[in-house]
């Protein structure tokens, strides 16, 4: 695995690291993990969304 994704989820919470340096995927962390991912997707859309919303709407003003 690359190791800037697995940092990524042991960030996150997703994977746990042992004491004697072995990684294992939490169940629970893992679905924060997606829930949270999915939330910033979902954020970013809208951020898009408006943002088309309004340069549409200042074109049409403007036509």
């Amino acid at each position: 695995m690359d190791r800037r994704r697995l940092e990524g989820l042991v960030h996150g919470g997703a994977v746990r690291l042992t004491a004697n340096s072995l990684y294992f995927l939490d169940a629970e962390g893992w679905e924060n993990y997606q829930r949270n991912r999915r939330r910033r997707v979902l954020f970013a859309l809208s951020v898009v969304l408006s943002l088309v919303a309004v340069g549409l709407t200042v074109a049409w003003i403007l036509l």
